[in-house]
Order: C-alpha cells, then structure tokens, then sequence
C-alpha cells in the first residue's frame, strides 16, 4: 500500500517532486497515484533520481506491485487500524530486505 511502503519509497523524491514545484507531485498519495506509471517509467529508464542513486530492483518491483493492485493508499479495513507493522526488521513497517537489496512484504 501507498501507506505500508510506497511513501517511504517516494520519500526522495519529494524533495524535487513536490507542490510548487513544475513537476509531478509526489509527496502526496493522490500525486503518487496520478504519476505512477509515468514516475515508473523514469525510475525504470534510469532518468530517475538524476545524479543520484538508482533504485534497486527490489524497490521497483513493490513500486509495480502497488501500481498493478490498484495503487491503494492503506491497509485501513474501516476499524481505525492502518495496517501498518512495527518490528524489529530495521525497515519501513515490518517489511523485510530482499536479495535485491529492496524491501518486500508490505505492498
């Protein structure tokens, strides 16, 4: 979900891509949604970050997944629990690093 890891993924790039600025918003799940495939094609084609780092393949393919579920914004069932996980995993709520160095489990 947007919520479980995709804001975390995003987070970098907020500080380009955010309101004011002549780019697409990401800072936002509503802007995150709306660029998504677009956004996706930049980080694929390697034209994005440009000048810093590339995204590992593990993160690209949670960026798909959320893309291809749907792009949903949480977990949230209606009971006031997000979804989100807390661990002792070191990554962004209970997801867990893959081989690829990206993070995994917490589309």
């Amino acid at each position: 979900t947007y919520d479980g890891a995709v804001a975390e993924l995003l987070e970098p790039c907020v500080a380009c891509h955010k309101p004011g600025k002549d780019k697409p918003d990401l800072s936002t799940y509503k802007g995150a949604k709306a660029a998504g495939d677009a956004a996706l094609d930049e980080i694929e084609g390697a034209r994005m970050p440009p000048g810093g780092p590339k995204w590992k393949k593990g993160d690209i393919a949670t960026l798909k997944s959320w893309l291809s579920a749907d792009a949903p914004e949480s977990d949230d069932a209606g009971d006031g629990k997000t979804g989100k996980k807390s661990g002792g995993t070191g990554t962004a709520h209970g997801a867990t690093k893959d081989e690829a160095g990206g993070t995994k489990g917490a589309v």
